[in-house]
């Protein structure tokens, strides 16, 4: 009978769920993007004012989502790891 009740349950779940809004940011520009991210509609989208910049994504929850891209040598990975820790 519990098993009947949960295939039910999630019988229903299954269609009264509303379909997830989405919006897809290319970063930094749709031309040459290094990066697509799809996120809620009602986000907040911040970009920075230079390539290198960190943008950023907010929700309206007041969760953030900082991204950016840095120059693909070892260097300036371990500073982009320095950095984000301090």
């Amino acid at each position: 009978m519990k098993s009947a009740l949960c295939a039910l349950l999630l019988s229903a779940s299954l269609f009264t769920a509303g379909p997830a809004v989405s919006a897809t940011l290319a970063y930094p520009e749709p031309d040459h993007a290094s990066f697509l991210i799809d996120h809620p509609d009602d986000w907040t989208v911040e970009p920075g004012a230079e390539v290198g910049d960190y943008l950023n994504l907010s929700s309206p929850t007041g969760a953030v989502v900082q991204l950016r891209t840095i120059e693909g040598t070892e260097d300036s990975a371990k500073q982009a790891a320095t950095d984000s820790i301090q």
